[in-house]
């Protein structure tokens, strides 16, 4: 259902949505806690992906700091998860295989 309404160009729509998916999660954390944190970070991470392409920066900011801490409380999360999973929010991190921009180069 989320991504009918991102089809439709409806971020908080989508958003509340994946909340939903969030919050079924949620309550799986005692039992399977690894899976719950997970799948909740992936959720609001797509939907944070979701708000992007729509152009709501602030609500996919706030996806994302939520998909950073629920991805964070993941029990025994890998060291270079734990690095990909703490670039902050609003800095400039490179992908593989892309080469920043620099000044004076088109």
């Amino acid at each position: 259902m989320a991504m009918s309404w991102a089809f439709e160009g409806d971020c908080k729509k989508t958003a509340e949505y994946e909340r939903q998916v969030m919050d079924y999660w949620a309550t799986h954390e005692k039992e399977e806690p690894a899976n719950a944190f997970y799948q909740q970070g992936e959720m609001a991470n797509e939907a944070a992906r979701v708000c992007i392409d729509l152009v709501d920066l602030d609500t996919a900011a706030l996806l994302y700091r939520t998909g950073y801490e629920r991805g964070l409380k993941e029990p025994g999360i890998s060291s270079e998860r734990k690095s990909a999973v703490g670039i902050p929010v609003g800095t400039r991190a490179s992908s593989p295989g892309c080469t920043p921009r620099r000044e004076g180069r088109s």
